[in-house]
């Protein structure tokens, strides 16, 4: 069984973790299969990527089953190297939308807040699970949470390992939409994206990535005086001001 698939739908391609006897949990096959899958959909020239699960589950964090096998070193490694593959997400060319069809559990929330953006089904459930399992976010989910929610939010969420709804998660800045077919309204704005001009996209990551940092100015104006000018930019300019003509 592949343990991701992956769907083009034109400049769009939807990867869906498929270990839905395990509710999605990552293994290190599973770790290694979606890397590959994410690293495929770029070669491809994918302009967005739809992040979703099988079944009735988005993502249930770490395989505990497996988890509880291991020596520590080896799920540190694991830990380590998803921190690393979300970083990828969250500074690859491509957008990642994340497409909440279920139940997002554990590290399932670190994915999701990983992505550019999320939608969620109406029946999707959301928790940061980790201070009820006796742990912290061990994929880098704490520090991209606090990029989304305010402070206070983000102790409640952490501290007593909520169970929210997908609209009480949308209430408090989780998730960005509520929608009955979340897989497919993320298409949808995945090919929004992939419509505008590729450098632009990349420059407004950085300076969306940027928005709360020290160096957000700088950032921003960097990314500013690199695009214009350029060809997409120049090319823009002079369409509008052919239509303005007409």
């Amino acid at each position: 069984m592949r343990l991701v698939l992956a769907e083009p739908r034109g400049p769009v391609t939807v990867l869906t973790v498929n270990r839905p006897e395990t509710r999605n949990a990552i293994d290190e096959p599973a770790h290694d299969a979606l890397a590959a899958a994410y690293d495929a959909a770029l070669a491809s020239g994918a302009r967005a990527i739809v992040l979703t699960g099988a079944g009735d589950s988005f993502l249930s964090g770490g395989d505990l089953r497996v988890i509880a096998r291991e020596p520590f070193d080896r799920t540190l490694a694991l830990c380590r190297r998803m921190e690393a593959l979300l970083d990828r997400f969250a500074e690859g060319p491509a957008p990642v939308l994340a497409a909440v069809n279920g139940h997002a559990f554990g590290g399932g929330c670190e994915v999701l807040v990983a992505c550019d953006y999320r939608v969620a089904a109406p029946s999707a459930k959301l928790s940061f699970r980790q201070a009820a399992m006796g742990v912290s976010t061990g994929w880098g989910g704490g520090r991209r949470l606090r990029r989304l929610v305010p402070r206070g939010v983000m102790t409640r969420l952490l501290l007593t390992s909520e169970v929210l709804s997908a609209e009480a998660a949308r209430g408090v800045g989780l998730v960005e939409e509520v929608d009955d077919d979340p897989v497919g309204r993320c298409v949808a704005i995945g090919e929004a994206i992939a419509a505008m001009p590729s450098a632009a996209v990349e420059g407004l990551r950085r300076v969306i990535d940027a928005s709360d940092g020290e160096d957000a100015a700088a950032i921003e104006r960097d990314v500013f005086a690199t695009l214009w000018g350029g060809p997409d930019q120049r090319a823009a300019l002079t369409a509008y001001l052919r239509r303005r003509e007409q």
